[in-house]
């Protein structure tokens, strides 16, 4: 599994460890039924402490991304059809995201070309 990782991004180490299996998941190179390596073992390979990781395997458990199975392994999770619990969670934070775009000083018309070519990127 390739994940990339940046002492200097400002951003916490397992956060980044979640987003890229979340980017990873999207774009298909880790499919339903995965399974991903042990935290030791993937905490070793990118030089991190496994704690860090399992905090990562942790969040992305709780998101419904991946499940612990009998044999504690790190599984993909089947993709479940959206819910209007993930809807709304979703939408809140989008909209958050938007406002903090409009307060920098994005217009609409901006947000509305940058969301399209995320979305085209995805």
């Amino acid at each position: 599994m390739l994940i990339r990782i940046s002492e200097s991004s400002g951003k916490p180490i397992y956060q980044q460890i979640r987003d890229e299996i979340v980017a990873a998941i999207a774009a298909g190179r880790l499919e339903e039924g995965a399974v991903l390596l042990s935290a030791r073992k993937l905490g070793k390979e990118l030089g991190v402490n496994y704690h860090t990781v399992n905090n990562a395997y942790n969040l992305l458990s709780s998101e419904g991304f991946v499940v612990l199975d009998s044999k504690k392994r790190v599984v993909v999770e089947p993709h479940e059809l959206v819910t209007d619990e993930f809807k709304q969670k979703w939408r809140q934070s989008e909209t958050m995201k938007i406002r903090e775009g409009l307060a920098h000083g994005l217009s609409k018309g901006e947000l509305k070309r940058l969301f399209a070519k995320f979305l085209e990127e995805a």
